[in-house]
């Protein structure tokens, strides 16, 4: 029984040992391993130390002291005294990402815009309803469903299909009074008048092919009905419309297709502004979204009224809100390449004068240049402000007036935006219908769908004094700004660039402390230079910045399999010092910016949105 209970502690002894020879060899214990890194640990205690203090403003910033103070909140001992910007700031934030709403409500002050990324529109297939009294009333049309026909004044969905808007049940409530910080005076004028009311305007996107698009656009009745039914019920303040880049991605392959649907496109875009645009009632209570949907229903028909539901009088002693707005997200206006996305100058001056913002999405540069790079560098920047300018120019011209009952375009523009003032030469008779086409099941023909648009006005039905265009119309444009990364690799087989993978700040963290526990020390770099085989390991692991056109920060490095084999990696990530240039341009351009999205930012970012400095 002796020798029996010795060698539980006799075994106990020998891992003890073990364990203190790791220790002292290694300076790890091998079942408490703990890997370090290069990079030390990360400070993440607020600190009333500027960006400039401590040191994330300096081009030549090293990674280790990047990485260890740019997630550090900055907490000013008096704020008062902090120059901050002001500049009109749309802010995005997404379901899948919910430090974004946290961080909606937190920097609220420096926000003029949010919208949450919550409604899709989708086609959906044709519906037949049970008739009443067969016991299955989910079969039935909605309260919901009674309203929008009422209003849109036809209801083809049994027939057809129809588009539907999805995304209500994101609606929260609680979370936008948060935002716009429980204030309930809303003020008058334009937009970014007030800078203490955060205007809520959630993002509506088209998700759907280009023939149902065709039908939607054709007969747009019913989804004018669903979109401003919902922005009346829930009481936002407008919406951020994306549909451009679904027909800006044909551009390149089918110029005439591309050209058809921009006439719809157009007349929609001016149909729902109008709509979206024409006064309505406002109460001071809270929305009705926290109702039943039959209840919202009601709610919504006693908001719009029961006759002409955009034109209910007003009652006496409700407030009265700001306009509603609409905003287009839209391609950048200088494409990267020949086949990549982008919004002609002529088209935002001939919607100037019914679209309240252009959220313009200058990211992803690199995806469309199809090689490793940044994500937006600053000379690509300069040539969309300068096409903006243009289009500023285009929509206030002398010679505007006398093309307003434009029909059609003359020209391609082989994928390259020409002069604002050649755009407006460019003039010629409306082309006829397509003598042999394919028509849907809808009637609507793909190649001739631009017959059922009416002409459309180019020009503002009041003039508008040219002088007074740039300072009205450039604060419309948020300029997309990215709080994401790209991380580039080379495939070692062939030595060339694989598809790169997107960071959240998250992520960058994550993978910034990866690389720097698996990189070999300068030292060790030494000794082993010039063998073979010495296994896995990651080398050359620097920060970098690029000046001239680019004015962005890059992490190189070099990782190494287990066989010996090399390939080179790099990390484009925003960094303050690159927000803080962007900002500065766009300030001194009159625009604003618009930032894609909240939740993947972190703090150095986000300190860098509140306040300037030199």
């Amino acid at each position: 029984m002796a020798q029996v209970s010795n060698r539980p502690v006799g075994l106990s002894f020998l891992i003890l040992v073990l364990l203190l020879l790791d220790l002292v060899l290694h300076g790890e214990c091998f079942f408490f391993k703990k890997r370090v890194t290069l990079l030390g640990e990360p400070t993440k205690d607020p600190t009333p130390l500027s960006l400039n203090e401590r040191g994330l403003l300096n081009e030549n910033i090293t990674l280790k002291e990047f990485y260890v103070t740019a997630q550090q909140p900055w907490k000013p001992v008096n704020k008062s005294e902090t120059p901050s910007r002001r500049i009109p700031t749309l802010a995005y934030v997404t379901p899948w990402n919910k430090q974004g709403y946290e961080s909606a409500v937190m920097y609220r002050d420096y926000l003029t815009h949010v919208s949450p990324v919550w409604y899709q529109l989708r086609w959906q297939k044709p519906r037949t309803f049970k008739p009443n009294g067969s016991g299955d009333h989910s079969s039935q049309p909605s309260a919901r469903d009674k309203a929008i026909q009422k209003e849109s004044g036809k209801d083809d969905s049994q027939k057809y299909g129809y588009a539907m808007l999805l995304g209500r049940h994101e609606f929260n409530q609680s979370w936008i009074q948060e935002v716009r910080g429980n204030r309930t005076e809303m003020a008058m004028g334009g937009a970014h008048a007030s800078d203490s009311y955060v205007r809520v305007v959630p993002r509506v996107i088209f998700e759907m092919d280009l023939d149902s698009l065709a039908k939607v656009l054709t007969h747009p009745e019913r989804v004018l009905a669903a979109i401003v039914l919902e922005v009346h019920t829930q009481e936002y303040d407008g919406i951020v419309l994306e549909m451009w880049m679904q027909i800006a991605s044909i551009m390149a392959s089918d110029q005439k297709q591309y050209e058809n649907f921009q006439a719809l496109v157009l007349r929609f875009i001016r149909a729902l502004a109008d709509k979206l645009h024409e006064d309505r009632p406002s109460s001071s209570s809270p929305p009705t979204s926290n109702l039943s949907s039959t209840a919202q229903t009601c709610a919504a028909e006693e908001v719009l009224g029961s006759e002409s539901p955009l034109s209910a009088p007003r009652e006496p002693g409700a407030l009265k809100r700001r306009k509603t707005e609409l905003i287009l997200a839209v391609p950048p206006l200088m494409p990267v390449s020949t086949r990549s996305p982008f919004i002609q100058s002529k088209h935002v001056a001939q919607l100037s004068d019914v679209v309240d913002g252009w959220s313009v999405m200058t990211y992803d540069h690199c995806l469309h240049a199809g090689r490793m790079g940044p994500n937006s560098p600053v000379n690509w920047l300069r040539q969309n402000l300068d096409l903006i300018n243009e289009a500023v120019d285009l929509a206030g011209s002398k010679n505007w007036d006398a093309k307003k009952k434009r029909k059609g375009l003359k020209k391609k523009t082989n994928g390259r935006q020409k002069s604002g003032r050649a755009e407006a030469e460019e003039v010629e008779e409306a082309k006829g219908p397509s003598k042999t086409s394919a028509t849907s099941e809808e009637g609507t023909s793909m190649d001739s769908v631009s017959e059922a648009a009416p002409p459309l006005l180019t020009t503002p039905s009041e003039p508008i004094d040219p002088t007074l265009l740039p300072k009205t119309l450039l604060p419309r444009f948020f300029m997309g700004i990215n709080f994401y990364g790209y991380e580039h690799k080379v495939d070692p087989e062939s030595n060339r660039p694989v598809q790169p993978e997107a960071l959240t700040s998250d992520a960058f963290w994550t993978r910034l402390a990866a690389l720097s526990s698996a990189a070999t020390p300068a030292a060790d770099q030494a000794k082993k230079r010039g063998k073979e085989g010495e296994g896995e390991g990651v080398a050359g692991l620097v920060m970098a910045w690029r000046g001239g056109g680019v004015e962005e920060h890059v992490v190189r490095f070099e990782t190494k399999d287990a066989k010996g084999k090399k390939s080179e990696g790099e990390i484009w990530m925003p960094t303050p010092l690159s927000l803080t240039r962007r900002l500065r341009l766009f300030e001194g351009a009159q625009v604003g910016v618009s930032i894609w999205e909240l939740g993947q930012g972190y703090p150095g970012l986000m300190d860098a949105l509140q306040h300037a400095e030199s």
